[in-house]
């Protein structure tokens, strides 16, 4: 349990930071603004990730364990700022049914197969 919210959260961390590391070069850029808002948009579904149980890989097992209410937060709050920053980038950049973006774009082959 505590490994699947680990995991969910780091991701969704990096994906904020790379759509926050774009912000710079969005002005006036839609291409950059669509790459952002599919990051944010990964983020937040990495965010959910964090929090949902564990798959159970077909496997009967007992009542997985809760998060603590700490940690828990720690994954809500980051998607509130997530979902914050993308809904102000869909209000300034309305989607336009852009091609979809690669989000693994710029990392090498081996980086992005250790990825997904």
């Amino acid at each position: 349990r505590h490994l699947n919210f680990q995991e969910g959260c780091f991701d969704a961390a990096a994906l904020w930071w790379h759509a926050s590391a774009l912000k710079a070069l969005q002005a006036g850029n839609p291409p950059v603004a669509n790459e952002r808002k599919a990051r944010l948009r990964a983020a937040a579904a990495a965010c959910d990730r964090a929090l949902a149980p564990p798959p159970s890989g077909g496997v009967v097992a007992a009542a997985p364990t809760p998060l603590a209410p700490a940690l828990a937060a720690q994954a809500q709050g980051l998607k509130r700022m997530v979902e914050g920053e993308l809904t102000q980038l869909v209000t300034d950049f309305p989607d336009t049914g852009a091609p979809a973006v690669d989000l693994l774009s710029g990392l090498d082959t081996a980086a992005a197969g250790a990825l997904y």
